[in-house]
């Protein structure tokens, strides 16, 4: 079983949820041990959510801007993973306010790190550990979902569809599940609260696959031997681990997955 910590941090101080990170009366963790079970019922993820050791570590001057860079020196502030590794049993989950660039976006997953525009050489604390942790927008998310009720349900889903991400899986629109991407009146109904199974073929292999441990491999990079290599759900070049209402072009720009909206 692959052990993993997922330190939960704000990336300002006054980013404070007044709801537990659950849904339909389940954690985020039961979910990721639920998703990564076998046909016998044994799980290969123990996914443990820390949202106090660690919580005010990826706190930025409020001066500063919500960019790529601030998010991923969170990041590191959060997880503490040691450079050139392939495997971390430490990820972050960063609770932010508004993606500059991309102000509607939900949330996104980290793969190889940002390298900032002009400059040439970055350091390897940026680039060096792909799918290490993610971040959701409370303030895009709250745009869409205005209601108390809607926006903690929104901000759960979309947490556990990164986290997804984090752990190398793929969009899948049909059936609705956590993978999928947001819907654009209303949150999903809990029918949709549950992995695919080819994902959990997929979550199940996470202690011994590479391309399924974080840190292992880049997004969305996988072998012949992988449950998803031959799947029809799954769409190469396509995948990216934005979480936005609409889109119709991807592109990778230094290891930030991105989606252009229309």
């Amino acid at each position: 079983m692959l052990d993993v910590t997922c330190y939960c941090g704000r990336l300002r101080p006054q980013l404070d949820l007044s709801f537990s990170l659950s849904l339909a009366g389940k954690s985020i963790s039961e979910y990721f041990r639920y998703g990564s079970m076998d046909q016998n019922g044994v799980p290969d993820i123990n996914l443990q959510i820390d949202t106090t050791s660690r919580y005010n570590n990826s706190i930025i001057p409020d001066e500063r801007p919500t960019t790529a860079f601030y998010l991923q020196n969170a990041l590191m502030r959060l997880t503490q993973n040691p450079l050139n590794t392939n495997k971390v049993n430490n990820i972050g989950l960063i609770l932010a306010d508004r993606f500059e660039s991309r102000p509607g976006v939900l949330g996104f997953m980290f793969d190889l790190g940002f390298n900032p525009s002009g400059i040439d050489s970055v350091n390897s604390i940026y680039t060096d550990v792909p799918r290490e942790g993610c971040a959701i927008f409370l303030n895009a998310i709250r745009q869409i979902r205005p209601s108390d009720d809607a926006f903690s349900k929104e901000t759960v889903f979309t947490a556990i569809h990164e986290l997804g991400h984090v752990f190398n899986l793929w969009h899948l629109e049909n059936p609705k599940t956590f993978m999928a991407t947001s819907n654009n009146s209303t949150p999903y109904p809990e029918t949709a609260y549950y992995f695919h199974k080819s994902h959990r073929d997929y979550l199940h292999q996470a202690s011994v696959n590479s391309h399924v441990w974080p840190g292992g491999s880049h997004f969305d990079e996988r072998t012949i031997a992988d449950p998803s290599f031959n799947n029809p759900f799954t769409v190469k070049k396509i995948i990216c681990s934005f979480r936005i209402r609409c889109a119709i072009v991807t592109s990778c720009h230094k290891g930030l997955w991105v989606l252009q909206m229309p």
